[in-house]
């Protein structure tokens, strides 16, 4: 007979770490237990509490979590969830009618393995307050209406700088609500999209804001949708469409406006591009080798027109000194830019009483005459200041050959009226003006007669660059002494005594104006008018002195005296330019190398009969 074999048995159900299989593997210590809560980031009235429980990076299961909050008005549906095979664990919360929404309120998750304590605290927004069908809206800054699929969508191509998206939370009965975290969520590759803040909170009118900004080199689209759950209810906005172009920049530059002789403090003033387009949200550093500028702030921020500002200060007492200059830089997609600019600054502060005089012929004739006048200040004289002026004339063809007119060491300066074309007769008047210690004083305004008849024409042209800006021109510019040798677009035209080749000689036509662009700087010379015009007999080349109004970077106007002589291939329209500009002050502009561009087929150089 044979005996029963006597089989021992193992007891190895399979249970999760950190159990073990009892028999065969022996239950291993927990050496490092984690426990991670899920952020609901907003609780309103009602919600979920969850998260998971790991140690050694291994799910933990069969053990308690003890949940606590710092709001008293939430409540845990169970406050010792029990985590289950994946080492999860879960409850319901809610919160009492009428809890207003607080941020700040706190969730603590704890447990205990192997008598080691693990614990984690999240912050979140909570409360319970009623709104009877809530409307959310979501409205970006700019934008344009683009027709697809027989349906209006808004369509808003951003660039690097990013966009502002903003909206607003209402309740039909109760109004806009403060306080409730809205949403943010995009459609598309997120991974090219950065929102600041998101969540946003709604202010004490219910409205909300973020800043949406594409990270670099992307190019798509993607949608925008906003949502937020108060009361219970959820509100989802309508969606808005973005064209993300955030791709490199070929041609990044900083354009600084001139503000013109700094007196104690100014503006300044510029805007930053990129292929022509403003740039916004780029942060621009001002700086300058000079100690008596201050920045107030020296880092500006550009905005939508990708234009930025900050006030400049000088310390007072500083006498005034030529040619302070300034740098703005910035980088900008990658490229790192800047652009300098020169001015006169100081700060004259020992003046309490400035005055200023104002000097100017009754009458004039095509000579013109002098204007003079004398700057003084308390018992002594302003030395080294600029005198601007300003003429009232309906035919804008009277100069002033210095504006502005600087002044001496005794306080006098001194300028020239100017007859920029015969057949002026009129009366017109002068004014000047100047700033002292950052106070501004003026004189005149002061009448003067002007009878200029008209004479003949001894020939008549008409030269342009087809109307447009071309590009290699080669030109010099000096400032305060400071020469620079740049290479950018020219666009010119100059039409004198006729506007066409065929008929008679016309005096009343008398215009000429140009453009130089470069490196972000802008010379533009409007308003000319000749002194004198002369022509070969071959019709080939005309010569004009004249003058004009030239703004710098959109700084103050100056009155320049220019020479532009032009040579015209006849059969070709090409045209060869040499150009010089002067304000007898600071600055002159000149062609180094003959410019030389395509004219348009109007073009034309003949005599007068």
């Amino acid at each position: 007979m044979k005996k029963n074999k006597r089989t021992s048995q193992i007891d190895c159900r399979p249970t999760n770490f950190p159990n073990g299989c009892a028999d065969i593997f022996p239950h291993k210590l927990c050496n490092n237990p984690v426990i991670q809560l899920d952020n609901p980031i907003n609780i309103s009235c009602e919600g979920l509490i969850a998260g998971v429980l790991k140690c050694d990076l291994q799910p933990v299961s069969g053990e308690v979590v003890k949940l606590s909050s710092s709001l008293s008005a939430l409540t845990f549906d169970n406050p010792n969830p029990v985590t289950d095979k994946r080492g999860r664990f879960s409850t319901t919360v809610s919160v009492a009618d009428g809890t207003p929404v607080q941020g700040g309120v706190t969730i603590q998750a704890r447990a205990v393995v192997d008598s080691k304590e693990a614990s984690d605290t999240i912050m979140l927004r909570a409360g319970c307050i009623q709104c009877t069908d809530p409307v959310l809206t979501l409205n970006p800054q700019e934008g344009f209406l683009r027709k697809r699929e027989n349906a209006l969508e808004q369509i808003i191509t951003v660039g690097c700088g990013g966009i502002n998206l903003a909206g607003r939370l209402d309740c039909e009965v109760e109004g806009p609500l403060a306080g409730v975290p809205v949403l943010f969520s995009v459609e598309g590759n997120t991974q090219n999209v950065l929102l600041i803040p998101n969540p946003a909170i709604t202010d004490a009118n219910g409205d909300y804001s973020t800043l949406l900004v594409p990270y670099f080199s992307a190019d798509e689209t993607v949608t925008v949708r906003t949502s937020v759950t108060v009361g219970g209810n959820t509100a989802v906005s309508d969606p808005i469409t973005l064209q993300l172009d955030c791709r490199e920049c070929d041609a990044p530059i900083i354009e600084l406006d001139n503000p013109g002789p700094i007196s104690c403090e100014a503006t300044i003033t510029g805007r930053v591009l990129c292929d022509e387009a403003p740039v916004p949200n780029i942060v621009v550093f001002l700086s300058s080798t000079s100690d008596i500028l201050t920045f107030q702030p020296s880092l500006a921020k550009t905005g939508p027109d990708g234009s930025f500002s900050s006030e400049v200060i000088v310390e007072a007492g500083t006498p005034v000194q030529e040619g302070v200059d300034y740098t703005a830089s910035a980088t900008i997609h990658g490229t790192s830019v800047s652009n300098t600019n020169l001015v006169r600054a100081g700060c004259v502060t020992s003046c309490t009483n400035p005055r200023l005089s104002l000097d100017t012929p009754e009458a004039v004739g095509c000579e013109g005459g002098a204007v003079t006048g004398r700057l003084l200040c308390d018992d002594g004289t302003v030395p080294n200041e600029p005198v601007f002026f300003e003429i009232d004339t309906t035919s804008e063809d009277v100069f002033l050959d210095h504006n502005p007119a600087i002044t001496k060491e005794d306080g006098t300066f001194s300028t020239n009226l100017v007859i920029g074309e015969v057949g002026v007769e009129e009366t017109i008047t002068i004014t000047a003006s100047t700033t002292v210690g950052g106070e501004t004083v003026s004189a005149g305004p002061n009448t003067v007669e002007v009878d200029c008849p008209s004479q003949d024409c001894p020939c008549k042209f008409r030269l342009d660059t087809q109307g447009n800006p071309q590009p290699g021109a080669n030109i010099r510019i000096t400032r305060f002494g400071q020469q620079q040798d740049v290479t950018g677009t020219l666009n010119i035209t100059v039409v004198q005594c006729g506007a066409s080749p065929t008929g008679g000689c016309n005096p009343a036509v008398d215009n000429f104006n140009f453009t130089f662009n470069a490196r972000g700087d802008t010379f533009q010379f409007t308003r000319g008018r000749r002194t004198s015009i002369s022509c070969n007999e071959e019709g080939t080349i005309a010569k004009l002195q004249g003058e004009a109004h030239g703004r710098i970077n959109n700084g103050p106007p100056r009155t320049f005296q220019v020479s532009i002589t032009a040579t015209l291939d006849a059969v070709t329209d090409v045209i060869t330019w040499e150009i010089f500009a002067d304000d007898l002050t600071t600055t002159t502009l000149e062609t180094i190398v003959p410019f030389v561009a395509q004219g348009s087929p109007q073009t034309f150089i003949t005599s007068c009969p």
